[in-house]
């Protein structure tokens, strides 16, 4: 289970900006603000990865694979409800 676990939060990191590029591309209205709202986000967590790799800091990956999981799981459940309507 643990290893589950693991796996789902290191493939959430490459699949967030792909569900995030999805979203933006397939939903209108109020369900594409929705869909843009990871991004308040997302935008600064990447910001600081990048400044810490810059900085050769040996945690640096460490709020995206967090952050990840919860922003793709929010984009995959607005995706579902946004298509059904």
């Amino acid at each position: 289970m643990e290893s589950l676990l693991g796996l789902i939060a290191f493939a959430s990191v490459p699949a967030y900006p792909a569900l995030q590029t999805m979203a933006l591309r397939r939903l209108n209205g109020a369900w594409w603000y929705a869909a843009a709202a990871p991004l308040l986000a997302m935008v600064p967590i990447a910001a600081v990865t990048v400044i810490a790799f810059l900085q050769q800091s040996n945690l640096w990956p460490l709020l995206l694979i967090l952050a990840s999981p919860v922003a793709s799981l929010y984009l995959l459940v607005t995706i579902g409800l946004g298509r059904t309507t």
